[in-house]
């Protein structure tokens, strides 16, 4: 790569005049990941490209300018996403890892390749189920109630995916062993690249209201209800999975 000639004293100027808004920067990433404050942490790291770090590797903007290298925005841009990339592993048809991953976000799947996801029903010791509202402004059934989960992870077994999704989206802490799925099933959909399996969980926890937090912004309200209520909710029209997760429990013999 070809150095650039060191700038002159008026590039000098800009950079001193830039550490301001680094600072104002650093400041702003401390918040809390909810919606908001992720936005507010883009334009924060936005307004504090360019900003003199020598030891700040985070950001590749101050790395380059640190170097004296113009850092060109696609670039900036692509190794942001990248250290931001949730990334998942790749199953066969037999549910068999392939030893390939891929980027969840705009991810893509052929003939023969999956995706795993865990959904966890968690009861509580009056035999209510939790519950949550979707978020209002997801893209796709918004503000529909459901049952805690996500996608399995690269690295991730089901069980360890199901422990980490739980206390992420409702703040209750899986302790034990986390039993073996009670169901689960395969979805293809070649046609939008949607190709996954899921397992399906019963988690039996000693836990009240008090003790739910929604931690993670993906929801807005939660309720502890009985089966009965779910399928008030489902004939609605406004419940996720309900089919599987009567299948589920049903296979279990709980129905």
């Amino acid at each position: 790569m070809r150095l650039l000639r060191p700038y002159a004293v008026a590039f000098a100027s800009v950079l001193v005049s830039k550490t301001n808004a680094a600072a104002m920067a650093t400041t702003a990433v401390s918040t809390p990941h909810t919606a908001g404050s992720m936005k507010a942490h883009a334009d924060a790291v936005d307004r504090a490209d360019g900003a003199s770090s020598h030891d700040d590797v985070t950001n590749p903007g101050r790395v380059c300018q640190a170097m004296r290298i113009p850092p060109t925005m696609a670039g900036v841009q692509k190794l942001r996403g990248a250290a931001m990339q949730e990334m998942i592993d790749i199953y066969d048809s037999n549910k068999q890892l392939t030893g390939e991953t891929m980027a969840r976000e705009g991810a893509f799947l052929h003939e023969g390749q999956y995706m795993l996801y865990v959904l966890a029903l968690i009861e509580d010791a009056r035999g209510r189920f939790l519950i949550t509202q979707r978020s209002l402004d997801k893209h796709w059934a918004a503000g529909w109630w459901e049952v805690t989960g996500g996608g399995v992870r690269a690295g991730e077994t089901s069980a360890q995916a199901v422990r980490r999704e739980v206390p992420e989206e409702v703040g209750l802490k899986v302790t034990g062993e986390v039993p073996a799925p009670i169901y689960g099933y395969e979805n293809v959909d070649l046609e939008r690249g949607d190709n996954y399996f899921v397992d399906i969980y019963h988690l039996r926890l000693d836990f009240d209201e008090s003790d739910v937090r929604l931690v993670d912004g993906e929801a807005v309200a939660f309720r502890l209800a009985s089966w009965d209520e779910i399928a008030g909710l489902a004939d609605q029209g406004i419940f996720l999975h309900f089919e599987r997760l009567c299948q589920a429990l049903e296979a279990e013999g709980v129905l």
